[in-house]
């Protein structure tokens, strides 16, 4: 009987330990911006805001940080990634169940693609249908809705001393970037011609007419892309521990131990 009390009251205390934890954590959590950790977030071209919690919830927010609509689906496993370059069709993929949910700009559930292939990482394409990097063969795959294969590139391993397992891929202006963060960048013309290798230890890259923006070693950096000969410019440092960042009009926004935060660029 006395050893069971004592059971009883060890559980009892480890209860009453993860509960003051749990509390403590959630007090000791102070953001001025959005009053929940963010695991990731991105900003669309109208400059609404999409935040990702540890509770895999998406969240979009107008300007102002005004909350307007919320998606969550705990049946697909964590969200890998977003893709927001089509604020109308926005594409949610789910690594882990080799799925992508698409979703409208109320982030209501439009429709969903999945295929047999190893999918590493997407991006939106222009023409309203999907890019893929196919881990089982190693090249870039533009797929349609109907799950056709429309075009695919050639191993990304012939080419010369290219090795990259993109996080994810950005169309922009008839060029496909495909980026391994604290790596580099693999560009391809649209129709899957290699084009030529940007490397560094980047991350955050976001693309701006004939701009590319990208952090790295805590500052936020641009590089003429018209220009071959153009040098990357510092454009200002944030912090060291800042690994995402975005630029809307004279803002930056961005993650630091995940507290969402504003600076303007000036």
């Amino acid at each position: 009987m006395k050893k069971g009390k004592y059971i009883l009251s060890f559980i009892l205390v480890l209860f009453l330990t993860g509960c003051t934890t749990s509390k403590q954590v959630i007090e000791d959590f102070n953001c001025s911006l959005i009053d929940y950790p963010v695991r990731d977030f991105k900003v669309d071209l109208f400059g609404s805001i999409y935040t990702i919690d540890f509770k895999n919830r998406l969240r979009l927010y107008d300007q102002n940080l005004n909350l307007q609509f919320e998606y969550y689906n705990n049946t697909l496993g964590d969200i890998s990634y977003i893709d927001v370059t089509n604020p109308k069709k926005i594409a949610i993929f789910f690594d882990g169940f080799q799925k992508v949910v698409y979703v409208d700009d109320t982030l209501s559930e439009l429709a969903r693609y999945e295929g047999e292939l190893n999918i590493l990482a997407i991006g939106s394409s222009r023409d309203n249908n999907l890019w893929i990097y196919d881990g089982l063969d190693y090249r870039l795959k533009k797929i349609s809705r109907n799950n056709k294969l429309l075009l695919e590139s050639n191993p990304l391993e012939s080419y010369h001393r290219l090795n990259i397992q993109p996080d994810y891929i950005i169309e922009h202006n008839n060029m496909v970037y495909l980026v391994e963060e604290g790596n580099g960048i693999a560009v391809f013309d649209n129709f899957g011609t290699f084009s030529n290798f940007i490397p560094g230890d980047i991350s955050s890259v976001f693309l701006d007419k004939n701009r590319m923006y990208y952090m790295k070693q805590g500052a936020i950096y641009r590089l003429l892309l018209d220009n071959a000969f153009a040098e990357e410019r510092e454009i200002k440092t944030v912090s060291l521990k800042v690994k995402t960042a975005y630029i809307f009009n004279q803002n930056i926004f961005y993650l630091e131990n995940n507290c969402m935060k504003k600076t303007s660029i000036d």
